[in-house]
């Protein structure tokens, strides 16, 4: 089961998006806030509802790996750059798609 899921939320006609654990419902401030600000930039909906669906895959995958967001922008350049090559090698293989079938929209 995928620890991390997606959502969105209705205020007006604004749709907010965000990511909350699955187990506990805490929203994930730094993915929710990021959403929220590509929001408040007015960014196309379809984008930001594109971003909020793959953003639960990378954060299972810090999760899987005992990573943190923080942790992984602490990494040296070439650190990073090797950390996003596995994780897109993971998304490429599938893995990641078949752990995200719990998503909320």
């Amino acid at each position: 089961m995928a620890k991390y899921i997606s959502g969105s939320a209705k205020k007006g006609t604004t749709t907010y998006y965000f990511v909350k654990d699955a187990v506990t419902g805490k929203l994930d401030t730094d993915c929710t806030r990021y959403l929220k600000h590509k929001v408040r930039q007015n960014r196309a909906n379809n984008t930001i509802k594109r971003i909020a669906y793959i953003l639960p895959f990378y954060m299972n995958y810090l999760s899987d790996k005992g990573l943190t967001l923080r942790a992984v922008s602490d990494l040296k350049f070439s650190e990073q750059s090797e950390h996003f090559s596995d994780f897109l090698m993971e998304v490429k293989k599938g893995a990641q798609y078949r752990e995200h079938e719990g998503s909320e929209e």
